[in-house]
C-alpha cells in the first residue's frame, strides 16, 4: 500500500523550495516580511494552504516552522532576523525540492 502524504508535508516542501531559491538569487539577505511578500507574489498557494490559523495564513505558519529546522540542517542562517542561505543551502538547491527537503527530514530528531 502506498505510503500518503500529508497536505502540511507537500505546503512545506512547496514553500521551503521557494524560500530557498529566493534566498539563492544574487545571494540575497531578506528579513521574514520580505520573503513572505515575495512568496505571496510568486508561489501559486492552494485554498487549504491560503487559509487563516487563528491570527496566521497556513502556508505562513508551515514556512516559519520550517525555516526553523533548515537552520537546524545547516541550509539557513537567520542572525537579527535576516535568513541567508549557505553553501550547504546551495548544494541542497540543486537536489531539487523532495530530495532537499528528505535532507532536512533526516535531521528531525523522531
Amino acid at each position: 500500500m502506498a505510503r500518503r502524504i500529508s497536505k502540511s508535508y507537500l505546503c512545506a516542501v512547496k514553500c521551503m523550495y521557494a524560500l530557498v531559491k529566493f534566498l539563492d538569487e544574487e545571494n540575497r539577505e531578506c528579513s521574514r516580511p520580505e520573503i513572505f511578500e515575495h512568496m505571496q507574489r510568486h508561489v501559486n498557494f492552494t485554498y487549504w494552504e491560503s487559509e487563516h490559523m487563528g491570527s496566521t495564513i497556513r502556508w505562513q505558519l508551515i514556512t516559519r516552522n520550517m525555516a526553523y529546522h533548515y537552520q537546524r540542517a545547516g541550509l539557513l542562517t537567520r542572525r537579527e532576523e535576516v535568513y541567508r542561505i549557505t553553501p550547504k543551502g546551495r548544494e541542497a538547491l540543486e537536489l531539487g525540492a523532495e530530495a532537499m527537503q528528505r535532507e532536512v527530514d533526516a535531521t528531525i530528531p523522531t
